[in-house]
This record gives C-alpha cells, structure tokens and sequence, in this order.
C-alpha cells in the first residue's frame, strides 16, 4: 500500500506540475499573441512589398515608354539635322547667299504675282497663304518658301525645320 508520505510526495507533485501547466498556458497565451501580432507585421510587410513591386512595375513601363519616345525623338533629331545638313549643302551649291536671296525673292515676287492672280479668278479667300509661299518639288519632298516681310523663311513640307534667310 501507499503510505502517506508517498502520497504527501504524489500531492506536491501534482501540484507542481499543475503550476506548470499554467506557467505553459500562460506563456503560450502570449506566444500566440505575439505570433498574431508579428503575422499582422508580415501581412503588412507583405502588402507593401506588392505595392512597391507593383510601383516599379509601372515605373518601369513608363521609363520604356520613355526611353522608345526618347528613340523616336533621336531619330527624328537625326532626320532633321540630315535634311537642314542637305538643304544647307543645296544653298551652298546655289551660290552666295546673297545671290540665294535675290533668286528666293524673285521666286516669291512672281509666285505672288502669279497667285493674286490666279486667287482673283478662282475666288479664293485665303490670299494671304497663296502670296507668302511658294512651293517647289524637289527628290527630297517639297521645299516651302515662305515670305515673311523682312525675311525668307525654306523648309520642308515634312519637317518642322526651317532657314530664316535675313534680308537686313
């Protein structure tokens, strides 16, 4: 039989291990308080991260853009800059510039002469844009030449580059 200092031995011990229990319920309690705080962090952390990835995503589309619409502006940089280079080529090969100028002018003079009269028989109503251009076809495209009072202005029909030509 169990004497009773077994049993005396047997209470403290049960005892003892309830303590325990409690002291591991009440640690666990704030384990799992702690883990649903720190997964509360990580959903967080984690939302951001999408945000952010989502945000250089789109940065990164733009900056794309960006650089093909840079590209483009290049390019067309370039195609300009070779026009005006073969214009200017073309101007030079003509002779002075004085001797450009007078022949631009003679060129606009009758080109005004001609087109007030041709505007008069037609009844055009915009005279202003028939007597300050005058067009002229070339392997190029067209070559615009524009009076503008005191200056001439060339360009091409299809660029936005042109030469002002001073008369002063």
């Amino acid at each position: 039989m169990v004497t009773m200092q077994q049993l005396e031995e047997l209470e403290n011990k049960v005892v003892k291990a309830l303590r325990l229990i409690d002291e591991l319920r009440l640690e666990n309690s704030k384990l799992e308080d702690e883990n649903e705080i720190l997964r509360g962090i990580a959903e967080e952390a984690k939302l951001a991260v999408e945000e952010r990835d989502q945000e250089v995503s789109k940065v990164r589309k733009e900056l794309k853009s960006i650089n093909r619409e840079l590209k483009d502006v290049r390019t067309n940089e370039d195609a300009l800059e070779q026009k005006l280079m073969m214009l200017l080529s073309k101007l030079e090969t003509m002779g002075s510039s004085k001797a450009v100028q007078k022949s631009i002018k003679s060129k606009v003079a009758s080109t005004k002469k001609a087109t007030k009269k041709k505007s008069k028989s037609d009844n055009l109503s915009n005279e202003d844009t028939q007597e300050n251009y005058l067009m002229l076809n070339d392997n190029l495209g067209e070559i615009i030449l524009e009076d503008d009072g005191d200056q001439d202005i060339i360009g091409t029909s299809d660029d936005e580059g042109f030469i002002v030509i001073d008369d002063k």
